[in-house]
């Protein structure tokens, strides 16, 4: 099954709404096309599940959409020209109020003797995507085998990171999200967007 068309991110996940206390309910899925959209996408579904509305909908209502958090329910394109939010990685206050309220009711996510292992996890926080994957290799995979980074690692990449895309005898530029952790410039890297000290 296909979850995600192209220009139409609204079909890029599912999820149960409210379904997190539910062993049948409790699994939310996505596809991925556009490497830069990954973890909002998942983070969206998974909101889905803990019970939270789309911006401007529902229980939701107080905020707009087009302030583009984590819940818009619609996709935000980005261009050079897009000033900076640090919206687009978190959570709007109808969100946030929503898991409080729908939380506290939830017994399944107080389970007694349920252990978060910091040592374990840990493993998983030593390197960032961005240390992986660098500039050029985040471009091919958000446009494919021939894309390619335009520009130099500096700290405007984290807003918008340019990238090439060819379309039959033209090249276009795309733009996306640089991953977290992309380096933007002497002992510096993207978190959220912004280009920030490592410490």
């Amino acid at each position: 099954m296909q979850l995600y068309i192209y220009y139409y991110m609204l079909l890029s996940g599912l999820s149960h709404m409210n379904g997190v206390c539910d062993t049948g309910k409790r699994t939310s899925v996505i596809e991925s096309h556009m490497y830069s959209r990954t973890v909002q996408t998942a983070a969206h579904e998974l909101a889905h599940n803990l019970g939270a509305d789309h911006d401007g909908e529902g229980d939701a209502k107080a905020c707009r959409p087009e302030d583009g958090f984590i819940m818009t329910p619609h996709g935000q394109l980005y261009d050079e020209f897009t000033p900076y939010s640090r919206n687009p990685w978190i959570f709007s206050r109808c969100s946030v109020e929503s898991f409080k309220k729908k939380l506290r009711t939830k017994s399944c996510v107080k389970i007694a003797g349920a252990v978060f292992n910091i040592l374990e996890w840990s493993k998983f926080l030593q390197k960032q995507a961005g240390d992986v994957f660098t500039p050029d290799k985040q471009c091919r995979l958000a446009y494919g085998p021939n894309s390619q980074f335009v520009g130099t690692p500096t700290e405007d990449i984290c807003h918008i990171l340019k990238c090439t895309k060819p379309a039959t005898g033209q090249r276009r530029r795309k733009f996306i999200f640089a991953a977290r952790g992309t380096m933007c410039g002497e002992n510096k890297w993207c978190i959220e967007g912004r280009c920030i000290p490592k410490s």
